[in-house]
């Protein structure tokens, strides 16, 4: 996980324990997903690969919400 600051991306943490990435995979599977297109106008707050793919992560300006692309 990188996360976006005012020098660019750092590294926070690289995540490998199976019972932690379970937790992960447990947290966004029970998620109520919406489908939207999204344009965001600044970078992502947050970046992540999984052998899935590159995701990015965009707090909402209220911080009720996350858009992940």
């Amino acid at each position: 996980m990188e996360e976006n600051t005012s020098a660019g991306y750092r590294k926070l943490k690289v995540v490998e324990d199976s019972a932690e990435l379970r937790q992960i995979e447990d947290i966004l599977s029970s998620v109520e997903w919406e489908r939207a297109e999204v344009e965001m106008s600044v970078p992502p707050h947050i970046r992540f690969i999984t052998d899935a793919g590159f995701f990015s992560i965009w707090v909402t300006p209220n911080k009720n919400r996350i858009e992940i692309k």
